[in-house]
């Protein structure tokens, strides 16, 4: 487990989309070894500010989620 998040920490703590997405590969990876399906959706985030800033004018409002577990 301590592996798992240093491998975790290693991408995440960038603070960076490009890195989110690596955080991401590693998560399913470590799920499916644990022999369960897994299913990864992109959400919308915000427009294009065009500032190079970290500005998210809108944002999908995520109100429930299920995990099927089975």
């Amino acid at each position: 487990m301590i592996n798992d998040v240093d491998t975790i920490v290693a991408t995440d703590r960038w603070n960076s989309f490009d890195r989110f997405h690596e955080t991401t590969k590693t998560l399913v990876q470590g799920y499916e070894a644990a022999g369960t399906r897994t299913e990864v959706y992109a959400i919308q985030t915000g427009g294009q500010a065009d500032t190079g800033r970290w500005v998210i004018r809108e944002a999908s409002d995520v109100i429930g989620a299920t995990v099927d577990i089975g």
